[in-house]
């Protein structure tokens, strides 16, 4: 007996089930700039795709932290399900 997924890989499709599984909730921030402007910049514009990505309210724990020369954005988005998280990581592509 074949399994769904590969019965619907003949007709190019795939069952979101077997592709989303709700379990990744989380997006790690790792991200540098040269100045601590371009830093808040960068926070004010990651905060505003989270909150058009999210139905429930999302915690953004990202700081800016000073290495250096530069400045490091680092820490984590959490969403309440996978698919809001999903669609945030679609719109920083």
């Amino acid at each position: 007996m074949k399994s769904q997924a590969e019965e619907c890989l003949a007709c190019s499709c795939v069952e979101i089930g077997s592709v989303i599984d709700g379990s990744e909730c989380s997006t790690p921030i790792d991200q540098t700039f040269a100045q601590r402007e371009q830093a808040q910049q960068a926070l004010d514009a990651l905060s505003a795709k989270v909150r058009k990505s999210e139905n429930e309210p999302a915690q953004i724990d990202v700081n800016i932290v000073p290495q250096g020369d530069a400045f490091q954005l680092v820490g984590e988005v959490v969403f309440s399900c996978q698919a809001e998280n999903l669609i945030f990581q679609m719109s920083l592509r």
